[in-house]
């Protein structure tokens, strides 16, 4: 079982024109996995972040400043939002296209358990992450799995018992 990290799906599916070697790099190894009819995971949380990342590169393509992005992002300046509903709508069907690609193959982990909470709160305060960092991780090792694939190795490297699977 393989875990995917936001950032993961995002070097997949979002363009972003400085980072096309992790976006070839992402794709290749998807196809990997997809080869290997391999079982992934993500947490839900995934598909907030996916989406509040895509809104923020589809911002940025728009060329505003930095300061009306995050007046937009935070619920101020909505309007130039309106601008970029189909691009970011694209992109979250390209989401779901990439992970029904897995079929039966696929889970998505919901923390509806007092445990799942547990383990993401015990995983947050033990390595000192991000709350999102620490719901992909608890989520994760709550159901006892070792597979996490993100780019982000500068936090997760210290996570004990887990193979970090960073593409470069």
């Amino acid at each position: 079982m393989f875990h995917f990290d936001t950032n993961f799906v995002i070097s997949a599916l979002v363009q972003e024109e400085q980072n096309s070697y992790r976006q070839k790099a992402t794709i290749q190894f998807i196809k990997k996995l997809l080869d290997a009819k391999v079982q992934i995971a993500c947490a839900s949380i995934l598909f907030e972040e996916f989406f509040r990342v895509a809104l923020r590169v589809e911002l940025k393509k728009g060329l505003y400043s930095k300061k009306e992005i995050d007046r937009a992002m935070s619920g101020g300046k909505s309007k130039i939002i309106s601008y970029h509903i189909k691009d970011v709508e694209k992109n979250m069907l390209l989401l779901n296209e990439l992970l029904s690609k897995f079929g039966s193959r696929r889970r998505v982990i919901l923390p509806t358990e007092p445990k799942i909470i547990e383990k993401i709160l015990e995983t947050r305060c033990k390595y000192s992450l991000h709350e999102a960092d620490a719901f992909h991780l608890g989520t994760m090792l709550f159901g006892n799995h070792k597979n996490f694939i993100s780019f982000d190795k500068k936090d997760y490297a210290k996570v004990e018992g887990i193979n970090l699977w960073c593409l470069y």
